[in-house]
C-alpha cells in the first residue's frame, strides 16, 4: 500500500521494472559504455584508421538493449514525444507586426 509520498530514488526504476540497485548497475553500465564509445570516437577523429566502427556499434548495441523488455515502453514514449516535437518544430511561425 502506498503512503502517497513519491520516492525519487525508486519511482523511475520501478517504471522500468527494476529495483534501485538493478537500475544503478544498468545506468552506470550504459554510462560507462557511452564514455568509452565517446573516447573511441575522439581518438578516431585524430587517427581515422582506428576505431572505424566502434562508435556506431556502441550506439546500436545500447539502443538494442534500451529498446527491449520493460524499457520498450519508455522508449516508445520518448519516440512518440520526439515525433510530436519534430511536428512542432516543422510548423512555420508567422510573425505579425
Amino acid at each position: 500500500m502506498s503512503n502517497g509520498i513519491k520516492n525519487p530514488f525508486t519511482d523511475h526504476p520501478h517504471s522500468v521494472d527494476e529495483t534501485f540497485v538493478e537500475h544503478f548497475f544498468v545506468a552506470t553500465g550504459f554510462g560507462t559504455k557511452m564514455i568509452l564509445g565517446g573516447i573511441a570516437c575522439c581518438l578516431h577523429g585524430f587517427f581515422p584508421f582506428a576505431f572505424t566502427t566502434t562508435g556506431s556499434r556502441t550506439v546500436r548495441a545500447l539502443y538494442e538493449k534500451m529498446s527491449s523488455g520493460a524499457r520498450q515502453k519508455v522508449m516508445q514514449n520518448i519516440e512518440k514525444n520526439a515525433a510530436h516535437a519534430q511536428e512542432f518544430a516543422d510548423t512555420p511561425i508567422e510573425y505579425y507586426i
